[in-house]
């Protein structure tokens, strides 16, 4: 067992956390996207072999869904995707909208790996009595374009540079997941709201709820990898913007979903 893991998780308050938009240099920033890259590789060589087709445009996007090639993310056990995409509508795919954002959609067995993630740390979440807890879907598929608007963007996402290889949430196989916040149940009104360190009015109060939900998250992701199911890597850990990026292996089989 790696030494880490028989380690009690730092907790960290929000004003000790980095930011990636304004304490990184930019040969920080660029090196952080050279190591997303390099983690990635598995992912690019599934694309090739899978013959995926790309979604170069959100019209394109939007056809496949219609046709049901792709499936709507909201709720699941665990999981709740976050409120760009729960209130995302199809006028949100122009670029001019002040509301553009990605489409909440992800192909059918990438949903099924997503929900195979939620329930079994939901499950850890229970054993804890955390059980008014969920993790935040932050992103899915991505139009090629969208893509690359993020990449040049450092206002608003570290994304892979589509000059170093094709990203699989143009393909519509990987999901964001946030690791450094949650959305949290209200015991009276079953709503949820968010607690995230962008935020932080309640996220001191929280933390070691959250960082316990990411090493658990963690335990999740690690035995979907060793299975083949996943390749996922853990983006920009220590600051305010720390995720996991996770992409569904295209050639998994349903058992071996399920049996991860």
């Amino acid at each position: 067992m790696p030494e880490q893991t028989l380690l009690q998780p730092k907790v960290q308050k929000a004003a000790e956390l980095r930011s990636v938009y304004t304490d990184f240099s930019e040969r920080e920033f660029r090196d952080e996207l050279a190591r997303v890259c390099e983690a990635t590789r598995p992912e690019r060589a599934w694309l090739r072999e899978s013959l995926l087709p790309q979604f170069q445009t959100d019209r394109e996007i939007i056809v496949a869904h219609n046709d049901k090639r792709l499936r709507r993310i909201g709720a699941g056990t665990g999981y709740l995707a976050i409120q760009h995409l729960t209130k995302w509508t199809p006028e949100r795919s122009n670029p001019d909208h002040k509301n553009h954002y990605s489409p909440p959609f992800l192909r059918p067995a990438a949903a099924m790996v997503l929900e195979c993630v939620g329930l079994d740390w939901k499950r850890k979440q229970i054993e804890r009595d955390e059980s008014a807890t969920c993790l935040a879907v932050t992103s899915l598929v991505r139009s090629v374009s969208y893509q690359k608007s993020l990449v040049y963007d450092r206002e608003r996402k570290v994304a892979m540079d589509t000059s170093l290889g094709d990203s699989g949430h143009t393909f519509g196989i990987d999901f964001d997941i946030d690791a450094c916040g949650l959305y949290l149940e209200d015991p009276l009104t079953k709503r949820h709201w968010s607690v995230n360190p962008r935020k932080p009015e309640f996220y001191d109060e929280y933390a070691t709820t959250i960082v316990q939900a990411r090493e658990d998250l963690r335990a999740v992701l690690d035995r979907f990898q060793a299975s083949g199911v996943v390749n996922y890597v853990e983006e920009l850990p220590g600051t305010k913007e720390n995720c996991m990026h996770i992409s569904a292996n295209p050639f998994a089989q349903l058992g071996d979903i399920l049996d991860s």
